[in-house]
């Protein structure tokens, strides 16, 4: 949850500049038979948490932006040494403030393999208390960015402070989108005990950190961090009184030495160690399910932020319904280069992704601006002209109504709606928790029940990510192009009937417009996915595995433009439309 510069195993042991008084031998490469240590230089920012975007990123005391201006510097005092930088919301912005010279240089260290984008999000999305379309959208606007400003895709997945991983994220937003390999932390400490013991931390699912997204023992780099008082950190300032780097570095040889000559250290990346690992041509064991919830410790469960801070994630879901709206009424009405368009919002929105916004656990000005941002960028329409027309554009009788809520007020701060619809088979129930009175400086504890006298055999379902719910976003990119996305409802076996193969016939969906062409890509729209499925890593399963090849559509009719949708998949295209 530090905004600041960590280390991970033994990343940035050494200064990625040389010393004045030691030379390193710090080539990078991997040497078969060895005990290969990979050094892995990243970040880890925020996009808000104790202070709020724009303090974190401007702030007098270590500030992103200078956090940025140093890694430049660094890597070209060493053609070795390399960086991995995450979070796009505030590269971007570091970016347009730079020079053509420096964003050339970055554009060279980028090509080298010096500087490469690791998950190439705007945040470090949340994975429970978050709906996999705002996931992707967050994502996508990241990486066409990269892929735009430097001609690359991420490959590599970076989750290294969310608060537990849905199965989501490991399919859909790994996999699906041309991922080799995803790392992250934070998972139930006695699954990470059982999993070291078995020395099976690497699976299928994913990749794990042996611990969380902090430093090892003896490792730590900051400087009155809350965590740390009491621990000495390294100081690779040789004029300090506590200079620790020469202590630090022996401490490291000679454990290296004890392993008679068989350990090789070197300035690496996750892209790197994942090739390295993929050349063993392993079988890995395949993890299903999901990583929640979470506990550190003992009697130490992270799960207060699945309802905490209720008013900003019901506002987040429903500016997140209104944005995938207004998209399609840009696409529909022409998007406006000059004056309102959806850009603002879609920067708000994403930085509400991020794993202390929307989740609740950020200081309350924090809150405070993340909600004053979503307000900000909302543009409220309101017109009493409007209409509804079928696929054949023809007028259909409608009536402008309010939503109805049946709202039930409990002992002053828990409100239940109660929503059914007719000739639904299902009632929507939501209930807020706040605001809890906090007068008396005790801290309060809410319990809801709900009681049923439906008789399910003590067996219920909860969604993955809202992956439940059908969205078919629609988008005009600045290139005049549309991003299209459309989305399976059922899962296999869920229905008789509807849990089958599904066809959408394009020309049917756009009857007044010429697709002049249409090309399948990745679910993050920065890649044609016949590329990214020959470039992907194909890794070796244990034993058969039930769904480890799923069902998917096949290829697009080119002549009836004709899609297949397999049960719960996501297809992504960018259309062309002729005028």
């Amino acid at each position: 949850m530090s905004p600041f510069v960590r280390a991970l195993l033994l990343f940035l042991l050494l200064s990625c500049a040389q010393s004045k008084y030691i030379a390193y031998n710090t080539t990078s490469r991997v040497v078969p038979g060895k005990l290969n240590v990979h050094l892995v230089p990243h970040t880890h920012d925020d996009v808000g948490w104790k202070k709020t975007v724009d303090q974190y990123f401007v702030s007098s005391n270590n500030t992103i932006q200078n956090e940025l201006d140093s890694i430049v510097p660094a890597l070209l005092a060493n053609k070795n040494c390399k960086f991995i930088y995450a979070e796009q919301a505030f590269f971007q912005r570091w970016w347009r403030d730079q020079s053509e010279q420096v964003q050339s240089t970055v554009k060279q260290l980028v090509n080298s393999g010096q500087l490469e984008f690791i998950n190439g999000g705007m945040c470090m999305h949340y994975k429970a208390t978050t709906h996999y379309i705002d996931m992707i959208d967050q994502t996508t606007l990241g990486h066409r960015f990269i892929k735009e400003e430097f001609g690359v895709t991420p490959r590599i997945g970076w989750q290294i402070d969310t608060f537990g991983h849905s199965s989501v994220q490991a399919y859909l937003l790994g996999a699906e989108v041309g991922f080799d390999s995803v790392f992250f932390a934070r998972i139930d400490y006695q699954d990470r005990a059982k999993w070291k013991a078995e020395k099976t931390l690497e699976v299928i699912f994913a990749g794990a950190f042996p611990e969380n997204h902090g430093p090892p023992n003896n490792f730590h780099y900051e400087v009155n961090d809350d965590w740390l008082d009491d621990l000495a950190i390294v100081q690779d300032d040789y004029n300090l009184f506590d200079y620790s780097v020469l202590e630090r570095v022996n401490e490291f040889v000679s454990a290296a030495i004890s392993q008679d000559g068989q350990v090789d250290a070197l300035y690496s990346t996750p892209s790197i160690y994942t090739d390295a690992k993929h050349a063993y041509n392993d079988q890995w064991p395949l993890k299903t399910g999901n990583f929640l919830r979470y506990a550190d410790k003992i009697n130490v469960y992270w799960t207060g932020y699945f309802t905490s801070r209720a008013a900003l994630k019901g506002y987040v879901r429903m500016l997140s319904g209104y944005y995938l709206a207004a998209r399609q009424l840009e696409f529909l009405t022409g998007r406006k280069k000059l004056g309102p368009n959806t850009d603002s919002l879609a920067d708000a929105l994403t930085i509400a992704q991020h794993h202390d916004a929307v989740t609740g656990t950020e200081r309350q000005h924090v809150a405070d601006d993340y909600t004053k941002r979503l307000s900000a960028s909302y543009i409220e329409i309101v017109s009493e002209d409007a209409s509804v027309q079928d696929s054949s554009g023809r007028a259909v009788q409608s009536q402008l109504l309010p939503i109805m809520n049946v709202t039930l007020g409990i002992r002053n701060y828990y409100t239940l709606i109660t929503r059914v619809y007719k000739k639904k088979e299902h009632v929507e129930v939501e209930f807020t928790v706040g605001p809890i009175p906090i007068d008396d400086n005790i801290g309060k504890e809410v319990v809801t029940q709900i009681r049923t006298t439906i008789n399910n055999n003590k067996t219920f379902y909860i969604d993955s990510n809202g992956c439940d719910f059908l969205k078919r976003p629609l988008q005009e990119l600045e290139d005049g192009n549309v991003l299209l996305r459309l989305a399976h409802l059922y899962e296999i076996g869920e229905d008789k009937d509807l849990s089958v193969m599904a066809n959408v016939e394009l020309k049917k969906l756009f009857p007044d417009k010429k697709i002049n062409r249409m090309v399948e890509l990745n679910l993050f729209a920065n890649q044609e996915k016949a590329d990214m499925l020959k470039r992907r890593l194909v890794w070796k399963v244990e034993g058969s595995p039930e769904g480890a090849n799923p069902v998917s559509g096949g290829p697009v009719d080119p002549i009836e433009l004709a899609v297949e949708l397999a049960p719960m998949e996501i297809r992504t295209f960018v259309l062309n439309f002729g005028s």
